[in-house]
């Protein structure tokens, strides 16, 4: 696996672009995952140039919306949109042809037939309507930073910019998500299921968007077809908006939530917009395969390659995604070694401070455990990581008590954190508390099912039950995932 995508000033300009379509649409990580990856870019390259309206055969995309009297006049060109933005993937039904981005004989040999083109994006093209919404979108966002999604919509109504249909099924989504994931914890002591979330509303917020073209409305589309296990629906769906609008971020983490193994990633490749060459691509690789588990040394040594000096060498994300390679792999003394790299360029970056406590609670270092509750507690216990750092720390010592009310706080936090649902499985698990152990199991596999910790954590808990049959299927099943694993 080889780069030959180099990145320079112009991919900084489609970042910046990016930066500012993701934020003003609520789309927080994605917006900061942006910025820290285009702050990782050399000086030089990000004052090279402005924004060109004629990308590289790679990406295809407009400059943000502009006043009509802007001195850049080029930084103001407008490029249709009215046609669809992709075609389907095979098996699926035909929409109107679009007018693909020109793109390499190189490129053309990598693609399937029945693969999306890259399309060209411009805000401009509502600008207008965005314009009269102007109001009712800057207090929508002002709601959506501080996660009031209850108020969104109803300060939305009346609005007909894409912009606006965005903000407000996106804060109707997250407060269903939230709602979903409270007061769980009122099961610990019955076998009652958990509700998953996977209901009417999600239908009807999925027929919202049923027609749409607009990239970042098909990003929603796809994601809801996720959650109600439409799983074909919304690789397709993410595939159309990629083609639309490539470095939407959130658009490629669901896209890898949706693949089940390596194969499906291979044969998935030559359905994307872009060339496998292209940056995006590759981190999109290295990062589903360390999302499945499965990474080689062929992912570390391409994580080299992009924190080399041709592409993002200030990447503290991808040094990151290094260090959970290395912990997939069982590498845990190099993962803490790369991790103890990144905390030195960056002493208070919370990302993936999870999987750090996580080698350090495996490896029994407990003196550096402690000081790594000592250095991010006093940053706040309102993040979920830092939650599961203080779960693992009191773990160790065997205060189990505590730890299940630390990744509870996580949960409750981030309903989705897989990594904290299967954790606190296991704290229940050490309590004897089969049933609620059981629960924790359900809710991470519910989130992936692709984690052979969670289906492991579900044959212990099914063992203590002397339910032999059940703890066997779901051996079975984590051994399945994670064939050769010692322990299974």
């Amino acid at each position: 696996m080889t780069i030959q995508t180099t990145v320079d000033s112009q991919t900084a300009s489609e970042i910046r672009i990016a930066i500012h379509e993701c934020s003003k649409r609520g789309l927080s990580d994605a917006s900061k995952w942006l910025s820290e990856l285009l702050l990782s870019l050399p000086l030089s390259k990000r004052k090279a140039s402005l924004p060109s309206p004629l990308l590289d055969a790679t990406f295809s995309t407009s400059t943000p919306a502009r006043s009509r009297n802007s001195p850049h006049p080029d930084m103001n060109m407008s490029m249709s949109t009215e046609e669809p933005v992709g075609s389907p993937i095979p098996g699926r039904q035909s929409q109107s042809t679009p007018q693909p981005a020109t793109q390499s004989p190189e490129f053309h040999s990598h693609r399937h037939p029945h693969a999306p083109h890259l399309q060209t994006y411009s805000p401009d093209s509502w600008r207008d309507a965005e314009e009269k919404d102007i109001d009712q979108l800057a207090t929508a966002r002002s709601f959506m930073q501080f996660k009031d999604y209850g108020r969104v919509s109803s300060v939305l109504i009346g609005c007909t910019s894409p912009n606006a249909t965005f903000l407000s099924l996106y804060a109707r989504f997250l407060a269903h998500e939230l709602s979903s994931g409270k007061n769980w914890h009122n099961f610990d002591h019955n076998r009652r299921p958990l509700p998953l979330g996977l209901d009417q509303k999600f239908h009807q917020l999925l027929g919202e968007v049923a027609n749409t073209t607009d990239p970042f409305l098909l990003y929603l589309k796809a994601l809801f077809c996720s959650r109600l296990s439409l799983r074909e629906e919304a690789i397709e769906n993410a595939l159309l908006s990629l083609a639309g609008f490539p470095w939407c971020w959130a658009t490629w983490c669901l896209l890898a939530s949706c693949i089940g193994d390596g194969e499906e990633l291979s044969s998935l490749i030559s359905l994307l917009p872009l060339p496998p060459t292209h940056p995006l691509v590759q981190i999109f690789q290295v990062k589903t395969l360390i999302d499945l588990h499965i990474p080689t040394e062929n992912e570390l040594s391409l994580c080299d390659l992009l924190v080399g000096p041709d592409h993002f060498p200030g990447s503290l994300w991808i040094m990151s995604l290094k260090a959970c390679g290395f912990f997939y792999m069982h590498e845990f003394n190099q993962a803490e070694s790369q991790f103890d790299r990144i905390l030195a360029l960056d002493p208070q970056r919370i990302e993936d401070i999870d999987i750090l406590s996580n080698i350090l609670y495996v490896t029994d270092n407990r003196l550096k455990l402690t000081k790594l509750v000592h250095d991010f507690v006093p940053l706040g216990q309102d993040k979920p990581e830092i939650c599961c750092l203080l779960g693992n720390y009191y773990s160790l010592r065997a205060e189990h008590a505590k730890s299940i009310k630390y990744f509870r706080r996580a949960v409750e936090l981030e309903p989705k954190f897989l990594s904290a649902w299967t954790l606190l499985g296991h704290e229940y698990v050490e309590i004897k508390n089969s049933h609620a152990a059981i629960q924790c199991y359900r809710r991470a596999v519910g989130s992936d099912r692709k984690d052979y910790r969670a289906w492991y954590g579900l044959g212990q808990a099914y063992e203590l039950l002397n339910m032999h049959q059940y703890a066997l299927h779901y051996y079975q099943f984590a051994a399945a995932l994670r064939y050769g694993f010692p322990r299974l």
